[in-house]
């Protein structure tokens, strides 16, 4: 079986303390990793949990400033009234602050910008069949003196849980009908002698 801590789905993320952009395993995020979990434990079909997931995706990624980036053409390029612009902003500072910007933010002539969510989006089905794939197995059940009661060629109807209680070596009978069975012998015994 597959250990759930293995999980692993890369994306690209800025690094707002390294300066810099790099692969993010989005099942890093605790919460995230949790619900997803939870659902695998929790939901029957796959449909089910692809739905859930996807709202889980949105709910910790989606439209989140800290999980977004700017893809751009390179080499990055900006037209001339954005450099205009540039230029402003930077005198603007230094006669309102006596100092140069420490960051003018520049608008790329061709860009994108994309979340954690846009990019997981983008094999959306790998990602669910891989998540998927972590699924647990469904416990057997444990009980070995459940059986098929063959009296009633079918689950017995007679415990309350639907199946025979004989063990293993009288399965073939259903313990229920062999008590009804002994107790009427008796009766019968008793009427025999009058």
């Amino acid at each position: 079986m597959k250990d759930l801590k293995d999980l692993r789905w890369f994306v690209y993320h800025h690094d707002f303390n390294g300066k810099e952009i790099k692969p993010f395993n989005i099942f890093n995020h605790g919460r995230f990793r949790e619900d997803v979990e939870k659902n695998l434990k929790k939901c029957e079909s796959k449909e089910e949990f692809a739905k859930k997931l996807k709202s889980s995706l949105m709910y910790y990624f989606w439209s989140k400033a800290e999980y977004e980036i700017v893809i751009t053409s390179w080499a990055p390029h900006i037209t001339m009234s954005e450099l205009d612009r540039l230029n402003a902003e930077r005198e603007e500072t230094k006669e309102k602050y006596n100092r140069e910007p420490y960051r003018l933010y520049v608008n790329p002539d061709v860009g994108e910008k994309i979340d954690v969510h846009d990019q997981v989006m983008l094999n959306w089905d790998i990602f669910v069949d891989y998540c998927w794939s972590y699924k647990p197995a469904k416990r057997k059940s444990r009980n070995k003196s459940v059986g098929k009661c063959s009296m009633a060629k079918n689950y017995c109807k007679h415990s309350s849980n639907g199946y025979c209680v004989a063990d293993d070596k009288t399965a073939n009978d259903c313990s229920y009908l062999n008590a009804i069975g002994e107790i009427t012998k008796m009766a019968f015994a008793d009427i025999d002698k009058i």
